[in-house]
């Protein structure tokens, strides 16, 4: 990414007002080994936010991440938001297997496009 990228992205993860922690490599800005952000920035993420050049894996997924995936799966299953979640993905299930059976939409498209290829023929 461009020198350029990066602060954005930064300053768009200071902004959020968020705690975040965020690995970046010193190779990640192009044409140059180390990474510079203003030390104001620093001052603006000190409680919330922590940047590193890298992390172990099971470092990063911390305790916070369970509860988040623990509060998803119960909105999934208990809640009247994931009620209806889970009743939209079953109609676009059944849309897929439609649209993919034989006599479907995207199967008829698809005989078409091997119809024509095989008219064309090499050139």
């Amino acid at each position: 990414m461009t020198e350029e990228h990066l602060k954005e992205f930064a300053w768009g993860l200071a902004n959020s007002n968020h705690p975040f922690l965020r690995i970046v490599r010193p190779d990640v800005v192009m044409g140059t080994d180390s990474v510079i952000l203003p030390e104001e920035y620093f001052e603006e993420i000190k409680d919330r936010g922590l940047i590193v050049n890298w992390c172990p894996q099971e470092k990063v997924f911390h305790i916070q991440q369970w509860v988040d995936i623990e509060n998803l799966v119960k909105k999934m299953l208990e809640e009247e938001d994931g009620k209806k979640m889970r009743e939209n993905a079953i109609e676009w299930k059944k849309k897929a297997v439609e649209a993919t059976d034989i006599g479907g939409k995207s199967s008829n498209n698809f005989d078409k496009f091997i119809e024509e290829a095989l008219l064309c023929g090499p050139q």
